[in-house]
């Protein structure tokens, strides 16, 4: 079931650790949902992995196994669970786990989970309290809050945070669609929202951006960039960007762009020839990257080298 840990090179470039497989959810015949695998987030030892509509499956990253099963509150065939990462706060001092962001990412409303409010709002960010029973085992989720913005472009409207230093939130997203001509990946800078449980919406304007860039402005010129690719679940880790795109497949290759918003340094190469899956979303557990994929069959979760791949960045 563990493939073995192995660094391959990719795409020509010495040096650059391959995806590592540490299991797929065919191997789990407990499972419900094992198709359709979206995002994916990382507390302590456990992955909890999204699949499309809001269904959740937790994992034990050590023992290779499931844990629990579960819809979210903010489950609706409107939910396509796209991105997640948890925040830094929880609900409640005593919860397990700290709040869980995920992006809604479909144009279609919310108004399937009972909230007259926000019918006609779309590309949520939810953000859920995981419940847990008496010995901590995640066995559900409450929604507290939404997150809107209504950009005056349109883009896709993805969230991501750097959990570990959560004061600022990012919205990314096309700028015209996935490999449009003219298209650019947008990414605006926010005050991470605070939460406070008496104020269940908040609609942040263009107001409220503390900065807005396209990603392929912290490449060098004349580099391919995200923006001539099928953009999938993001990153943000110590101030760097790991965007992973594509399919799996001929006409849409996997790749991985990374590039820090700050200092000038960059990454890029191919992992089609490794991992034929649709790369779904990242996240840090340990030295891995975990990433989360989808397949015609079954999800399958795998790994990134993290510090590998910080190690080979260069600097345009």
């Amino acid at each position: 079931m563990i493939a073995a840990a192995t660094l391959v090179t990719a795409c020509n470039r010495p040096g650059r650790p391959s995806p590592q497989l540490l299991f797929s959810l065919s191997d789990f015949p407990e499972l419900e949902h094992t198709k359709n695998m979206q995002g994916g987030a990382v507390f302590d030892d456990y992955l909890f992995s999204m699949q499309d509509k809001g269904w959740c499956n937790v994992f034990d990253l050590r023992t290779r196994k499931p844990i629990a099963q579960f819809p979210l509150a903010s489950a609706g065939k409107n939910n396509h669970a796209n991105v997640a990462f948890f925040g830094p706060d929880k609900y409640d001092s005593s919860d397990r786990y700290p709040l869980l962001y995920l992006s809604q990412c479909r144009e279609k409303p919310v108004e399937e989970i009972g909230l007259a409010e926000t019918d006609s709002l779309c590309r949520l960010l939810f953000v859920e309290r995981i419940l847990t029973d008496e010995t901590g085992v995640p066995f559900g989720s409450e929604l507290v809050q939404l997150i809107h913005y209504q950009p005056k472009e349109w883009n896709s409207r993805l969230w991501i945070a750097d959990s570990r230093h959560a004061n600022r939130i990012y919205c990314y997203g096309n700028t015209v669609g996935n490999e449009a001509k003219g298209n650019h990946i947008v990414v605006k800078e926010f005050d991470f929202p605070n939460f406070s449980s008496d104020k269940f919406l908040i609609s942040l304007t263009d107001e409220d951006v503390l900065r807005s860039f396209n990603f392929d402005e912290l490449l060098p010129e004349g580099v391919r960039g995200p923006q001539n690719a099928i953009i999938q679940g993001a990153a943000l880790l110590d101030g760097v960007l790991f965007l992973p795109c594509g399919t799996g497949s001929e006409k849409h290759p996997n790749e991985l762009f990374y590039a820090g918003l700050d200092n000038g340094k960059y990454g890029w190469f191919d992992f089609t020839d490794v991992m034929p899956y649709e790369p779904e979303d990242l996240d840090l557990w340990e030295d891995l990257l975990i990433c989360p994929s989808n397949t015609d069959a079954a999800g399958k979760v795998f790994s990134f080298p993290y510090r590998a791949l910080v190690n080979s960045m260069v600097r345009k």
